[in-house]
């Protein structure tokens, strides 16, 4: 076993034991933080589409989700190109997932859906991000 093996090794081993009793030890501990997660990004979710109908009225479809590290706004304009859409808010900071890369079939319309990340971006960074998109319309 080289340096670098001796010293994982303890890690792989004593990992596992702690997260059982992290897991089993209190038994309302993964329902506490499984509902403060939901809660977090729930909230997050509704910022940015807060923000997506106060910068850009009418230019998306939105759903607001129980909790989900993705929103996925649908583009109102069929005359909007997803693609030209993207290129332009990149060019102003705001990088998303395009919704053509997550098609679970050819007949859905995923194009026209934006992948939009909440889940670890602050409020003022959701709406800073809706301020640059909304300067690429």
């Amino acid at each position: 076993m080289d340096r670098r093996e001796q010293l994982l090794a303890p890690v792989a081993v004593v990992l596992p034991i702690n997260v059982e009793r992290l897991v089993t030890g209190d038994e309302q501990w993964f329902d506490r933080v499984l509902t403060a997660a939901r809660d977090l990004h729930r909230e997050r979710a509704g910022i940015l589409i807060d923000a997506l109908h106060e910068q850009l009225p009418g230019a998306f479809e939105t759903q607001a989700p129980e909790g989900v590290l993705f929103l996925w706004p649908r583009l109102a304009d069929d005359a909007v190109d997803p693609a030209a859409l993207y290129q332009r808010a990149a060019a102003n900071g705001v990088v998303y997932q395009q919704g053509e890369f997550f098609a679970a079939s050819p007949q859905r319309d995923s194009a026209r859906h934006l992948r939009f990340a909440n889940g670890d971006r602050t409020p003022d960074e959701l709406r800073e991000a809706v301020r640059r998109l909304a300067l690429a319309f």
